[in-house]
């Protein structure tokens, strides 16, 4: 320790004041300050751009520990601002905060927008492999009705044939009272097969073509039909059985050679007023035998060929005579009789009457069109069944939602 003069105990601490600044410096003698020159600006001075400013002195820690260490926490403090440097590249802080939060919401909506597109193409994969797949399995359920239907028809069209068979000829349907019962035994006792409508009008057949619906529309359509028509056909044959008996009877009756027709030729007077050339229906009497005038009670003789007939207009009416017309090239004689050819329909008609006519007719009629309507039906069935078997093998495609 160094040597002082004074007492121990008594210490001058102006020394420490003085290096804490805590004393205070002696007022300056008046007039003893700087006057500073014109125009200056009083105050501080602002340093020059780019000049760093002037760094603490720090004092010897030895000797002024304190204040050492004040000047260099206020040295740390001027290091540690931050320098800001201000660039301006022409473009508004709000546009570039708003533009900043496009991007970002740009970014989200991308992200977002990824599972939804995926979901969208997933889905409408699976829509269409699942409308390929349930057109397969409908495809399916059609084909074996429409088979079943076929079953059907080919039934109806073997008794129809095995009616034929059996009538004149083997090839044609017969009148006979026991041949048309028999055809509608056959035809009734068949439980036909009716087309599943509603599952046509339900299937799901988005990959079947426009042809293909509309063939299989015609053969369900048809089907229906034409069972309603073979029921009807049976019923109203069997109405008209009594018809066609009476017919059948009229038929087995009628003597074919006890009528015959006339060719009247009118005299020149009744020409001349317009009278034409008719023909007469007449009964015929005893026929006039070869080298014989008048009819003959007993007939002719086997192997020989009358001359002429008796014959009258009128049942009740008297008998004449004249001669059976002969041929001269292009030319007959007139004034003559001339036979009928009992095996014309007309005449058979004519025979059996209006009722059993009619009857007959009708039934020959219906036979016909169902015959007919039955072959290009089965037709038609064969290829829509085809078709939609050849969709029924196709593969099913894999869908995300099964």
């Amino acid at each position: 320790m160094s040597q002082t003069s004074k007492r121990p105990g008594s210490r001058d601490i102006s020394e420490l004041k003085a290096r804490l600044g805590l004393k205070k410096a002696k007022p300056a003698a008046k007039g003893a300050g700087v006057v500073p020159p014109p125009g200056a600006r009083i105050g501080a001075i602002p340093a020059p751009p780019g000049a760093q400013p002037p760094q603490p002195v720090i004092p010897d820690a030895t000797e002024d520990p304190f204040g050492a260490m004040n000047a260099m926490a206020a040295r740390g403090a001027h290091a540690a601002a931050p320098a800001i440097v201000v660039v301006n590249d022409g473009t508004p802080v709000e546009s570039v905060a708003h533009k900043d939060m496009a991007v970002t919401i740009a970014k989200i909506g991308g992200l977002m927008l990824i599972p939804l597109v995926l979901g969208v193409v997933i889905g409408k994969l699976s829509a269409s492999a699942n409308a390929h797949n349930a057109t397969i399995d409908a495809s399916v359920g059609l084909r074996d009705d429409v088979k079943k239907v076929g079953d059907s028809l080919v039934k109806y069209q073997t008794a129809m044939q095995l009616a034929r068979e059996q009538g004149p000829g083997g090839n044609s349907f017969s009148m006979d009272e026991k041949h048309i019962a028999d055809l509608n035994d056959s035809l009734a006792a068949i439980k036909p097969h009716y087309p599943n409508t509603e599952l046509a009008a339900t299937a799901h057949l988005d990959e079947v073509t426009e042809d293909l619906a509309r063939d299989l529309l015609m053969v369900q359509s048809e089907t229906l039909t034409l069972y309603k028509d073979i029921k009807d056909h049976v019923e109203l044959s069997r109405n008209a059985a009594k018809s066609l008996k009476k017919g059948a009877v009229k038929v087995g009756t009628f003597n074919p050679y006890k009528y015959a027709g006339v060719i009247d030729l009118p005299t020149k007077e009744e020409a001349e007023a317009g009278k034409p050339i008719s023909f007469r229906f007449v009964e015929l009497g005893m026929p006039i035998c070869p080298g014989e005038s008048a009819p003959n009670p007993n007939g002719c003789p086997a192997g020989t060929t009358p001359t002429g007939f008796g014959y009258r207009l009128d049942e009740l009416g008297n008998w004449g005579t004249k001669k059976l017309t002969e041929a001269t090239g292009e030319m007959i004689a007139a004034n003559r009789i001339i036979l009928f050819d009992p095996g014309t329909k007309v005449f058979d008609q004519l025979v059996k009457g209006g009722e059993a006519s009619l009857a007959e007719t009708s039934y020959m009629a219906r036979l016909e069109s169902i015959e007919k309507r039955l072959t290009d039906l089965i037709d038609l069935r064969k290829n829509v069944e085809q078709r939609l078997n050849n969709i029924s093998n196709k593969g099913k495609k894999f869908s995300w939602f099964m």
